[in-house]
Order: structure tokens, then C-alpha cells, then sequence
């Protein structure tokens, strides 16, 4: 019931819901994987079935982690994460219910370490969508940095 209220709250003021993402799934709370699921893709968990259900009632499937991390992400700020998603099409898509969220942004430049979430229309597709998003991000990462919003080679260019 707390996390309607936040959600109501947050929407209510124009502000931010990140808060689950950054604290509650770092404490593996799963109302909190749940908050951030819904306010990210609209979807809800169905309490009878515990499956996710995306804003088309569309069952996904997905899995998440709140500890990726490598010494070479640091430094990746967190608009170059979203230049990554983007250039290389992983981003979450409200067309298709897929694709990548990231959560926990904040410590990405700083300790190197990010959350992850890979949300699909079935186990298979899931496996592959976090495991994509992972080499994605190391390739950017071995790459080098550029200052966000200026062009750079993207593993799609490379690869």
C-alpha cells in the first residue's frame, strides 16, 4: 500500500520515482522491483499468477541484477549509459514491452556498479536481451568515454 502512495505522490508532484530502483532493489525488496517495473513500463505483477503484466496485458518475463559491475564502467556517466541503450538499440521499448532498464544510475560513474533489468516475452528472449545488454556495455566501456552528445563508435559500428 506505502509503494501506491509514493507512486500517487511522486506523479502527483512531477518528481521522481527512482527511489525504489536506487534503494529498495538494492535491498532486494521485491515490492520495490515491482514499484520500479510499474512506473518504468506501466505494467503491474497479477497477484493470482505472479506474472508481470505490461500496460498492453501482455505477460513478460524478465531478470534483474543490481550488481553489475566492472572498474571499466567507471566513468560512464549516466547520459552516456542512455547514448549506449540508444545507439545500440537495447532501450525499452513501449512498442514491443522489451528491452533494457537500467537502475541504480548514480553509482555508475563513481563505483563502477549499475542495476539491470531485461524485461522480454519469454525466458530465451530475456537470456538474451541481459546478455546483449552486458556485452554492449563492456564493449562501450573498452572503448573508452567520449563527452555525452558527442559522436563515438557503438559496438553495432564496431561489431
Amino acid at each position: 500500500m506505502g509503494g501506491l502512495f509514493i507512486g500517487f505522490g511522486t506523479r502527483l508532484a512531477n518528481g521522481c520515482t527512482s527511489g525504489h530502483g536506487i534503494f529498495g532493489m538494492s535491498n532486494f525488496e521485491l515490492p520495490s522491483l515491482v514499484a520500479t517495473l510499474s512506473f518504468l513500463t506501466g505494467g503491474h505483477l497479477d497477484a493470482a499468477t505472479g506474472q508481470f503484466v505490461s500496460l498492453g496485458q501482455r505477460a513478460k518475463h524478465y531478470r534483474a541484477t543490481d550488481n553489475l559491475r566492472s572498474e571499466r564502467y567507471r566513468g560512464i556517466l549516466p547520459e552516456d549509459l542512455f547514448d549506449i541503450l540508444t545507439m545500440n538499440g537495447m532501450h525499452y521499448s513501449h512498442r514491443t514491452e522489451s528491452g533494457v532498464l537500467f537502475h541504480m544510475i548514480g553509482a555508475l560513474s563513481e563505483f563502477g556498479k549499475v542495476g539491470l533489468t531485461a524485461i522480454g516475452n519469454d525466458d530465451d528472449e530475456v537470456a538474451g536481451i541481459y546478455d546483449k545488454a552486458i556485452e554492449v556495455l563492456d564493449l562501450e566501456a573498452s572503448m573508452g568515454h567520449s563527452p555525452s552528445g558527442h559522436p563515438w563508435p557503438t559496438a553495432a559500428s564496431v561489431g
